[in-house]
């Protein structure tokens, strides 16, 4: 016998609307014989389309589930974590970030403010018109407009990024922008060594080391996600979409169990290396608005009960030279794009928040019993 749902690590979010509605229970099903008995937690089980189920109530910060064969006495276990969120919760993520630095650095002699960067000023306009909270994952270095690297950036508005820390975050992405899947082969200490550059820069001319990015293309290894892990990410947001032939992808080391778990619940802490995962909902970038607000429904109806949604959104596009191999890939509607996400998000009951809103990486119950 087995769990087929919930697998260990699922981490179950919970609303004021949901416990209100009685949704703060854990919906488990079995595999096991039809004509055993079967419960979890002592609680019986039915046997219903093919599997034993019974709904087990939301108890624990971390509820194990013992699963029992009352015919024969063999066991299946798994276990959940219980987070909490009032309301529903959206955040706005942007990957390659790096020009807006770069910016800065050049004009930092001349800017009285960060926001005098037009990227900035763009997501400060929409946090105030919409309280949107923004994570920026960026990289080291770039070659464009003359090469930029971080150590370029002076720490001389360390105090502005701190006063904004509430609603707008930095993270690893990358060393650079190539080659693309720089990960998906690396080892554990190549991934530290990178994190840990872009990291150490971020808490020299920011002030913090964030516990979440999303790693450039979303690719790498256990060992991989456990250089992450090793210079401080505690949770990975990665695409875990469907290439074209209908496999999954961008999902890092995740099989298709775990991918589904990711996609139905959000969040996901994985056993193996204590990271916990969760997914991009639309990529904003890749479609017109009128198609964002379909995308994002289309979403809504295949995963009903997850209470965060992430919209995703790279930087480059925001440029009217942004070029690959004299292509313009410039997008005019870029603002409309990212307004169409939030938007929907509003108007279909989510707030602004960051992950650690919902996610206290300094709970050390949070860390998976050895």
């Amino acid at each position: 016998m087995y769990f087929r749902n919930p697998i260990a690590g699922v981490m179950i979010c919970l609303t004021d609307e949901k416990i209100a509605a009685g949704k703060n229970v854990v919906h488990c099903e079995i595999e096991a014989p039809e004509d055993h008995k079967v419960t979890v937690n002592g609680i019986s089980c039915t046997y219903i389309d093919g599997c034993w189920r019974v709904d087990v109530p939301l108890d624990a910060k971390r509820l194990e589930l013992v699963a029992r064969d009352e015919t024969t006495g063999e066991q299946a276990h798994s276990h959940v974590w219980r987070l909490y969120t009032p309301k529903k919760v959206y955040r706005l993520s942007i990957d390659d970030g790096v020009w807006f630095l770069q910016d800065i650095a050049k004009n930092q002699d001349r800017y009285q403010s960060i926001f005098e960067n037009p990227y900035l000023a763009l997501l400060r306009r929409l946090h105030e018109e919409y309280g949107t909270k923004f994570h920026i994952n960026i990289y080291y270095t770039c070659p464009e407009h003359g090469g930029f690297s971080l150590p370029e950036l002076s720490d001389c508005f360390k105090a502005e990024w701190q006063s904004v820390n509430d609603w707008m975050t930095l993270s690893f992405h990358a060393k650079a922008n190539n080659p693309g899947y720089p990960y998906s082969n690396a080892d554990r200490k190549t991934v530290f060594e990178d994190c840990k550059a872009v990291m150490d820069e971020i808490e020299r001319f920011v002030g913090y080391r964030g516990a979440v990015t999303t790693l450039h293309f979303a690719e790498t290894s256990a060992e991989g996600v456990r250089g992450l892990y090793d210079c401080g990410v505690r949770a990975l947001l990665g695409d875990f979409s469907f290439n074209k032939n209908g496999e999954i992808q961008l999902c890092y080391f995740a099989s298709r169990e775990q991918f589904d778990a990711v996609r139905n619940y959000c969040f996901w802490k994985n056993p193996e290396t204590d990271m916990i995962m969760f997914p991009c909902d639309t990529v904003l970038n890749c479609m017109p608005p009128e198609e964002i607000r379909k995308e994002m429904a289309w979403f809504d109806e295949q995963y009903p009960d997850r209470s965060f949604v992430d919209i995703l959104i790279h930087e480059q596009y925001f440029y009217e030279d942004y070029k690959v191999k004299d292509r313009s890939y410039y997008l005019p509607d870029y603002e409309a794009r990212m307004r169409a996400g939030i938007e929907w998000c509003i108007e279909h009951g989510y707030v602004p928040g960051l992950v650690k809103d919902i996610i206290d990486f300094n709970d050390p119950d949070l860390v998976t019993p050895r």
